[in-house]
């Protein structure tokens, strides 16, 4: 929220959210707060190669 009064800036144009967000995100998920809590709840985080192996050793059901 903008405020003269407290000094804060105006949010971004809606351009610049979407940046804005990634940015935000990726700040926090390359953190040592998120690690941490990636190793509490024991969450792997993997990327899309390792869904397509996966997928790719499925046999086709038809």
């Amino acid at each position: 929220m903008f405020s003269r009064v407290l000094g804060r800036s105006p949010p971004p144009p809606a351009a610049d959210s979407g940046r804005l967000v990634r940015r935000t995100d990726y700040e926090f998920l390359t953190s040592p707060q998120a690690r941490e809590v990636l190793r509490q709840e024991d969450i792997a985080v993997i990327d899309y190669r390792t869904i397509q192996r996966v997928w790719s050793q499925i046999d086709d059901p038809r």
